[in-house]
């Protein structure tokens, strides 16, 4: 069962951890939509149902459609957050299970991105509140992995 073991409980409150700040700062999609795009006011046709090969093509398509994740970290440019950056990546790459460390890193690598757009457009006192809470809860959310914070 997933999170019944002690590190992929950390994983996944870590995951969650790093999800809910990038969507702090507006990377899950906090957008007015339209009615096309909600599909209101459209008529359709009732969903069919596919086989598993059709599902399957449809989730490849989706994946790649996905823009790349950055390749390196970028420095936040905030002093806590640079901090928590550095002692998450720490983290994940001595301590956690190593079936998690690439999604954890990548993770990692989009919220740094964020962020660092963030503090270019002025919100770095806004960053400062959000890191240090992110070094509260990743202390506790990896403490079953050994991480040393």
């Amino acid at each position: 069962m997933i999170g019944s073991h002690p590190s992929q409980s950390a994983g996944l409150a870590s995951f969650a951890v790093l999800l809910a700040a990038v969507c702090l700062f507006g990377a899950c999609g906090n957008k007015t939509k339209s009615k096309k795009d909600t599909g209101e006011g459209v008529s359709r046709p009732p969903p069919a149902q596919k086989d598993a090969s059709v599902a399957i093509r449809d989730a490849d398509t989706h994946r790649r459609a996905l823009p790349p994740l950055p390749e390196k970290f970028v420095d936040v440019g905030v002093p806590a957050c640079d901090d928590y950056i550095k002692r998450q990546r720490t983290c994940v790459e001595e301590h956690a299970p190593k079936g998690i460390r690439k999604p954890q890193l990548a993770g990692l690598r989009a919220v740094a991105s964020k962020w660092a757009e963030a503090a270019a457009a002025g919100r770095k006192t806004q960053l400062t509140q959000t890191c240090t809470h992110m070094i509260a809860a990743s202390k506790q959310a990896t403490v079953s992995w050994g991480c040393k914070w």
